[in-house]
């Protein structure tokens, strides 16, 4: 990280219990789920597949990203919608 001058922000960093046993793990401890993380625009998921029951890494988009994205369709929607000599 030095090398491109790069810093972990402390109030940003936090290690976190998660990958393929992390459920296994907390189960042991009596501590619920795997925590989720937001990176790059997605919030990761440990999961399993429903099929073959083997750990997956699920990831969706970040709710409030979509929810900006979708508020701002709509109000272009009404803006172009809502011009003179269109009907």
């Amino acid at each position: 990280m030095r090398t491109f001058e790069l810093e972990l922000r402390p109030e940003k960093t936090r290690l976190i219990e998660f990958g393929r046993y992390a459920a296994e793990r907390l189960a042991k401890r009596g501590e619920w789920m795997p925590e989720t993380f937001n990176l790059l625009g997605f919030t990761h998921i440990c999961g399993k597949n429903h099929a073959t029951g083997s750990f997956m890494v699920y990831r969706k988009t970040i709710g409030q990203r979509m929810a900006a994205k979708l508020k701002d369709l709509r109000q272009n929607a009404k803006t172009y919608t809502r011009r003179p000599g269109t009907r």
